[in-house]
């Protein structure tokens, strides 16, 4: 518990971890896995200055600057994510992940399958076994298998 308390002390009046920040750390992820294959000098210098300047900022005491930077990176998101949802390919994969998301917080209780006369897509409780089903859509009934 010293060692929390301890940390906690140090952390208070500085900046820590905010949007940037994150952004930051995915950018150095991503810069550091394509580092192992590509063995470039350049892009090991470009996620050693992510690193760098993520931990700068973790650690800064000045907040307003850290505020300044954090909001500007936000209206630049916003910005650019508006400019995305106008053009449809970019829409249709957001909504690919969106729906990737969805499904993957649903594993636990939910099953997705398809209908096979419409193909319009259906959510099932996770119940083991064969079942019949009735489409909503197109009110035609057929046989589901879950096994997990």
């Amino acid at each position: 518990m010293k060692f929390a308390e301890k940390f906690m002390r140090f952390m208070s009046g500085r900046n820590g971890m905010d949007a940037l920040n994150h952004a930051l750390f995915y950018t150095y992820l991503v810069l550091w896995i394509l580092s192992l294959f590509v063995r470039s000098t350049v892009l090991s210098g470009l996620c050693t200055v992510a690193a760098l300047y993520m931990l700068f900022r973790c650690f800064s005491r000045n907040l307003d600057a850290r505020r300044r930077e954090n909001m500007a990176w936000w209206n630049f998101k916003t910005k650019v994510s508006q400019k995305c949802a106008k053009t449809p390919v970019l829409k249709s994969v957001a909504a690919f992940f969106k729906k990737l998301s969805v499904r993957a917080k649903n594993l636990p209780t939910k099953r997705y399958r398809t209908c096979p006369h419409c193909k319009a897509e259906l959510c099932l409780p996770r119940r083991t076994g064969k079942h019949t089903v009735r489409c909503p859509r197109c009110a035609k009934e057929f046989g589901v298998r879950i096994i997990i």
